[in-house]
């Protein structure tokens, strides 16, 4: 599985990063994907990152906040290209819905 950096955009003039990934499988065939982490309206791309920030947010308001691992996949129909710019469509147009549910 190799992965790379992609710019979804989630309105006309704001994009989010997400990490993209190809997947070979055995007797499934290609599989394509992007993902992220969310909470309180902020993405990272990276575990790390997205704990460091959800524990510094605790200490300092002292409260939980939910968060995400946001994940769409399908599977690879013509090529890769054509794969994830459905993928980032559908994300963007889904982007503000899953923030409004995280920050109920």
């Amino acid at each position: 599985m190799n992965e790379e950096d992609t710019e979804i955009p989630v309105k006309s003039d704001k994009t989010i990063t997400a990490k993209y990934f190809v997947m070979e499988h055995e007797y499934a065939g290609r599989s394509a994907g992007v993902y992220w982490f969310s909470t309180r309206g902020v993405t990272s791309t990276f575990l790390g990152t997205h704990k460091t920030q959800l524990y510094l947010y605790r200490i300092m308001r002292r409260k939980i906040e939910p968060s995400a691992l946001v994940r769409f996949t399908s599977t690879v129909q013509t090529d890769d290209t054509t794969t994830l710019e459905k993928i980032k469509e559908l994300a963007g147009l889904l982007f503000p819905y899953i923030q409004k549910e995280l920050n109920k």
